[in-house]
């Protein structure tokens, strides 16, 4: 039977500027690099993610109810995400983010969080409602959603699947709750522990450190080109990557929380589960054209590259 799984996070709408160079004060340039505007945001990304895997998605968001909102639902339906939970602010603008990329590969941003500042513990608990199999978020919420997520997954004994989402070193983690599964970057681990994950030591003493930040199952350290290190609170593993660029690849974050849940319900075995997402991960990078939403693989594109490639 077809797994139901609850994303709550952002929706926004990306507009992505590629330029020469950014502008000196004062002065204007004259580009001829290319403008995406596409929907991105980590709770519809992972959504997405989840759609694209054969799975039942539901995304739990706030869009305002503009000309973006409305981009945005359709979008989703387009994709077999479930839009009942999507809310709209009718004071409130969709949340809208600005990209500036050099040709040299320096990226600047600007983030208007517009209804997403809004996103409230109630519209959480009703999304609850659709019973789901497992729920992925991210850090990107406050620790009182991210909260309030752990209590009502724990209550109808559903995983968790969090992702640290660039949060920053003073985020309260110890509010978080309980989780099945916590994924972050090497950055992320050390700005949350001071500890810098460059080798396997160094590896198992982070994830030793963040265990005692986060109540979770399974800890997840995404190394890059190194692949990812896997801890239990006893036992580690590392899984390497297909490539070394992967997951720098755009959306690979939101692909790998995304096929780790899915393939840890079909599985229920994280290793495997892991693996599985790490292939993912490098399916979507082989996209190299569009945004971040036109690269995620589906299913039948990641069992194609196993076939390819004689991944059991």
């Amino acid at each position: 039977m077809e797994k139901l799984f609850l994303t709550v996070g952002n929706a926004e709408i990306d507009l992505t500027c590629r330029l020469s160079k950014i502008p000196l004060v004062h002065e204007t340039t004259v580009e001829t690099g290319n403008r995406e505007l596409s929907p991105g945001g980590d709770g519809l990304l992972t959504a997405c993610a989840l759609a694209a895997l054969g799975s039942g998605a539901r995304l739990c968001a706030p869009i305002g109810r503009d000309r973006y909102g409305e981009l945005l639902t359709r979008f989703c339906r387009e994709r077999g995400i479930g839009t009942e939970y999507l809310i709209p602010y009718a004071d409130e603008e969709t949340a809208f983010r600005l990209r500036l990329t050099e040709s040299n590969g320096v990226s600047r941003a600007a983030f208007y969080p517009g209804a997403f500042s809004s996103f409230k513990a109630p519209y959480v608990e009703d999304a609850f409602r659709c019973r789901p199999d497992a729920v992925c978020a991210s850090l990107d919420l406050t620790a009182e959603l991210i909260a309030r997520i752990s209590d009502e997954a724990d209550e109808q004994d559903v995983p968790l699947f969090l992702d640290a989402a660039d949060a920053p070193s003073a985020y309260p983690l110890d509010r978080i709750g309980t989780c099945e599964f916590f994924s972050a970057s090497a950055e992320e681990v050390y700005r949350f522990t001071k500890i810098l994950p460059d080798s396997m030591d160094s590896c198992l003493k982070a994830s030793v450190r963040l265990a005692g930040l986060v109540n979770a199952r399974y800890y997840a350290i995404r190394l890059k080109e190194r692949g990812v290190f896997l801890y239990d609170g006893k036992y580690f593993s590392l899984i390497v990557p297909q490539r070394q660029d992967d997951f720098d690849s755009p959306a690979a974050r939101q692909v790998f929380l995304a096929a780790v849940a899915y393939a840890y319900l079909t599985e229920q075995e994280i290793e495997t589960a892991c693996r599985y997402a790490a292939v993912a991960v490098a399916v979507s990078a082989l996209k190299t054209e569009g945004p971040a939403a036109e690269r995620i693989p589906t299913r039948a594109e990641i069992t194609a590259y196993c076939e390819k490639y004689h991944i059991g």
